[in-house]
């Protein structure tokens, strides 16, 4: 996985730098693991293994103005997350962590067709709650 930001604000490119090594951090990864039960840790290890194995999947980073949406963009087909920078307020840490929120449903519902969906929402709110120790 890549997460690439091309624009120039030094803020959100800090926090895309950050994200990418987070996610990619195997602190991060066993982390995640040890807050599941051990039928749980064997089934997401695999999709731990197949997002460090796939470095040519890039999740593009955009930025977007808009005080009237509440929520930040996605775009599974075309591997995009869409920050709305009119909602982050000037924290590396929030939008990290929304980089990290955004980047866990992107992948999970792209790359884990093996769970159902309450195994994608579990897996989702773990990822959620270990970065909040991480932004």
């Amino acid at each position: 996985m890549n997460l690439k930001y091309e624009g120039k604000n030094t803020l959100i490119k800090s926090a895309v730098n950050r994200a990418d090594l987070i996610l990619r951090s195997p602190f991060f990864q066993e982390q995640l693991l040890n807050n599941l039960n051990h039928n749980d840790a064997l089934k997401f290890q695999k999709i731990i293994d197949d997002m460090n194995n796939s470095d040519s999947d890039k999740v593009h980073i955009t930025t977007f103005w808009n005080p009237f949406k509440k929520e930040c963009i996605i775009e599974p087909k075309n591997m995009v997350i869409g920050l709305n920078t009119a909602l982050l307020k000037k924290s590396r840490s929030q939008i990290l962590h929304h980089i990290i929120k955004n980047y866990s449903k992107l992948y999970i519902n792209n790359f884990a067709s093996q769970l159902d969906l309450n195994e994608k929402q579990f897996l989702d709110r773990r990822i959620k709650m270990i970065t909040q120790a991480y932004a």
